[in-house]
């Protein structure tokens, strides 16, 4: 029972960990195109395809309303993991200084919005999308010269040309796809732009991949900079009559220690509690009661 236990607690974490390297998709329109505001189910690139066929199309879904927009926005970061978008909004600073405010405040004055956080994909998730999918007009891509990103039968533009290309799409009765590829600074200003073109569209914020999890290690910098140091204090000594040299390099600090001594006692409680719930047995046979119950 109790390998069991370990065996679903060890399960729930690996599934956490996975969980995490899914990208987010976010979509928001002035009119009522999404029936849905949220979905929490694992998501696909073939469902989202077929969205945007519905979309495309006009055709109703459970997701999507028969409205056949003038034009759908798709602004895309090259990489993005769903438990980023917390850091990506700034949602627990005070200061607005969100690389991404426009978004926020579009998404804010939307009719109809829809979030799906946990989509899957094993990378180039947008651009295989749309490099299967079929629409009666145009697929615009507006990236920088130094961008990967690629898709197939698709026209390119420079970011500048944006808010005209729009425009032209609005205007020209068929349902064309902008693809944004975001740069790295001054995002909002692409936001502000789409948001400026009046017409009946359609917008969407996802990622082409998923945030590869990692650990940046730097410890030779560290033992370079600590290095460095202890020499500055050896000389200082040696200036003041002192003769003590070191070459040792403390890697575990008093506040690591302490982080690390804090972290296997709340460990040690957790595994403690889970074998005790483990051990819990019921009773396999029931007294009659001597007395009468009134």
């Amino acid at each position: 029972m109790k390998l069991i236990t370990l065996f679903l607690v060890a399960s729930v974490l690996c599934g956490l960990t996975l969980a995490s390297l899914n990208i987010p998709i976010i979509g928001w329109s002035s009119q009522n195109a999404f029936i849905k505001s949220e979905i929490f189910d694992t998501y696909s690139s073939e469902q989202f395809r077929e969205m945007l066929s519905n979309l495309v199309s006009g055709q109703s879904s459970d997701i999507v309303n028969s409205i056949k927009p003038e034009l759908i926005t798709i602004f895309v970061e090259q990489q993005l993991r769903t438990d980023e978008l917390s850091s990506l909004f700034d949602s627990y600073s005070n200061q607005p200084a969100s690389k991404v405010a426009s978004l926020k405040s579009n998404i804010e004055a939307a009719r109809t919005s829809i979030f799906i956080p946990y989509v899957s994909t094993s990378g180039s998730f947008l651009s295989s999308v749309l490099s299967t999918i079929s629409i009666d007009g145009t697929i615009y891509v507006a990236t920088e010269s130094n961008s990967d990103f690629h898709v197939n039968g698709a026209s390119y533009i420079r970011l500048n040309q944006i808010k005209a290309t729009a425009s032209s799409s609005i205007s020209n009765n068929k349902v064309d796809i902008l693809v944004v590829v975001l740069p790295e600074d001054n995002q909002n200003q692409y936001f502000e732009q789409i948001n400026s073109v009046e017409g009946n569209s359609v917008n969407f914020f996802t990622a082409e991949n998923p945030t590869p999890l990692g650990f940046t290690m730097k410890f030779e910098q560290e033992k370079q900079a600590v290095y460095d140091a202890a020499v500055l204090a050896d000389s200082n000594s040696t200036t003041n009559g002192t003769n003590s040299t070191s070459d040792y390099i403390n890697y575990f600090p008093g506040p690591v220690l302490e982080a690390y001594l804090i972290v296997f006692i709340l460990l040690v409680i957790l595994f403690a509690g889970i074998c005790c719930i483990a051990d819990l047995q019921v009773p396999d046979k029931y007294e009659a009661p001597k007395q009468k119950v009134l």
